[in-house]
C-alpha cells in the first residue's frame, strides 16, 4: 500500500520549489486511495516489483525498460485524465527555478529530465514521474508516454545540476539487510549505491579540494589557452611537463568547475 506515498513525492518537491504547502496534495491522495482497491493495488504492487526487478537485472537497462513499458501501455489502470485529475494542485503554477523531476518514455526506455526549458506543463511532467507502471496510467507529453523515472533508479541523482554541495535523499534503505528482503531492494540499493559513486567522482568538495599551483599531476598550465565548455559546467586547458625532449609532453585536459582536478585528459 506503498505507492499513494510515493506518488507523492514529486508532487511534494514541486510544491516546496513553489512555495506551497505540501499538505494541499492531500486531498487529492485520499481520492487516489478510494479510487484503487485492496487487490487492485496489490496486483499492481507485485506487477511494479517486478518492472524494478528486471530494469535493475537486465544486461541493457532501456530495453529493459522499454520492455516494461509495452504492457504498462495496455495495463487496466484508471483513465489517464482522471489520474491528472488528482494533480489538480499543480494546475497553472508556473515551473518552479531549479526544479527537475524524471520520466521514462516507454518505447525507448531512455531516461527524461523535466524542467523549466522543457516546455511540459509542470502538471503533466510531475505526473508521468509518478506513473508508476502497470497501477497508474502512462501519462502522454508531446506524443510521447511516459511512466515513472524511479524504475531506472530511485535517486536519480545524477540529474541534479552542478552544485557545491548536493544532499541526495532515499525512500529505500541502501543496504536493505534481513532474510527477508526482497531481492529488488537489494538490487535497487546496489544501483543507488553505484550512482552515488559516481557523484562522488565527479563531484568535488571545495573543503578538501583546494587549488595549489600546478594541481594537475604538477603539471604547468598554459593560461593562455584556457576556456569553458559552452554550458559552463566543464573547464579545458593545456598543461605540459616540461618534458621537452619528449614527444608528448603537452596534454588537454578537462575538469568540472571551479575545480582543476583532472576528469580526463
Amino acid at each position: 500500500m506503498a505507492h499513494p506515498r510515493a506518488l507523492s513525492f514529486s508532487e511534494a518537491a514541486a510544491l516546496l520549489s513553489s512555495g506551497r504547502d505540501v499538505t494541499d496534495a492531500l486531498t487529492s491522495l485520499a481520492t487516489l486511495g478510494q479510487s484503487i482497491d485492496a487487490e487492485g493495488m496489490a496486483a499492481g504492487n507485485d506487477a511494479f516489483l517486478s518492472a524494478m526487478c528486471q530494469a535493475s537485472l537486465g544486461t541493457d537497462p532501456r530495453q529493459a525498460l522499454s520492455a516494461i513499458g509495452r504492457p504498462a501501455q495496455e495495463a487496466s489502470t484508471p483513465a489517464e485524465d482522471v489520474y491528472l485529475g488528482l494533480f489538480g494542485t499543480l494546475d497553472g503554477i508556473a515551473w518552479p527555478a531549479g526544479f527537475r523531476c524524471t520520466a521514462i518514455d516507454t518505447d525507448t526506455g531512455e531516461l527524461v529530465v523535466w524542467d523549466e526549458g522543457s516546455g511540459v506543463p509542470l502538471l503533466e511532467a510531475v505526473a508521468s514521474s509518478c506513473a508508476v507502471p502497470m497501477l497508474f496510467p502512462i501519462v502522454t507529453i508531446k506524443g510521447r508516454r511516459y511512466m515513472d523515472g524511479g524504475i531506472l533508479s530511485h535517486l536519480n541523482a545524477t540529474a541534479a545540476p552542478p552544485t557545491d554541495v548536493l544532499v541526495v535523499l532515499s525512500c529505500h534503505p541502501l543496504e536493505p539487510r534481513g532474510a527477508g528482503v526482497a531481492s529488488v531492494l537489494v538490487a535497487s540499493g546496489a544501483k543507488a549505491n553505484a550512482e552515488l559513486a559516481q557523484l562522488r567522482e565527479t563531484r568535488r568538495d571545495r573543503s578538501t579540494d583546494t587549488f595549489t599551483a600546478g594541481q594537475c599531476v604538477r603539471k604547468r598550465i598554459d593560461f593562455e589557452n584556457t576556456d569553458l565548455s559552452p554550458d559552463g559546467k566543464y573547464f579545458i586547458y593545456y598543461v605540459n611537463d616540461g618534458a621537452w625532449n619528449r614527444k608528448n609532453h603537452v596534454y588537454r585536459a578537462i575538469s568540472l568547475t571551479p575545480w582543476l582536478k583532472a576528469l580526463a585528459f
